[in-house]
């Protein structure tokens, strides 16, 4: 099945890449391999294919390595379950029903991470110094990604401090 990646206007910041796709969590599996003689947890073979095909997809987009610090803010929109009745369904697609049950946003934000270096956009996730994160439901699961290269601060006078506000995102300094 082909993926499709589509940049959406964007008032501050990178654009908007819209990746229609479930939301897979960061996991492990029941696997147990010993590798030097410690014991380590395989990734689970669903989140290991969602994160090719989801950085497979963000590299058909993003031509471009960023080599410093780079702003993600994100969010997972989660398919509305069928079983629920019309009056939840209509107060998800409200934003009245907010998920606050698994995946864990924290998960969703790690595998995400790894694609986003998968496909080259950073040289290692590292780089990712922020950004926000948020569940919400919708009719179509994807991800809505916007991700921001910042500037490093420099010291214009070395009596003073280092400047932090340059490396917040233009949109949180106006």
């Amino acid at each position: 099945m082909q993926r499709v990646v589509r940049p959406q206007s964007s008032q501050e910041g990178g654009p908007v890449l819209w990746v229609p796709m479930a939301c897979v969590p960061k996991g492990n599996s029941q696997r147990i391999v010993r590798r030097g003689g410690f014991p380590r947890l395989l990734p689970s073979k669903r989140a290991v294919e969602a994160q090719h095909l989801l950085a497979s997809a963000l590299r058909r987009l993003s031509a471009e390595t960023h080599t410093g610090p780079v702003w993600r803010d994100v969010c997972f929109v989660l398919r509305i379950p069928t079983s629920w009745p019309a009056w939840r369904h209509r107060a998800a697609l409200e934003l009245r029903w907010i998920p606050t049950y698994r995946p864990d946003t924290g998960n969703l934000v790690k595998l995400l991470d790894d694609a986003i270096e998968e496909a080259g956009i950073v040289r290692n996730d590292s780089q990712i110094v922020g950004g926000n994160a948020v569940k919400l439901y919708g009719d179509a699961p994807g991800y809505r990604i916007r991700i921001t290269p910042l500037t490093q601060a420099t010291r214009l006078d070395p009596s003073q401090p280092f400047a932090m506000s340059a490396l917040v995102p233009p949109s949180r300094t106006k």
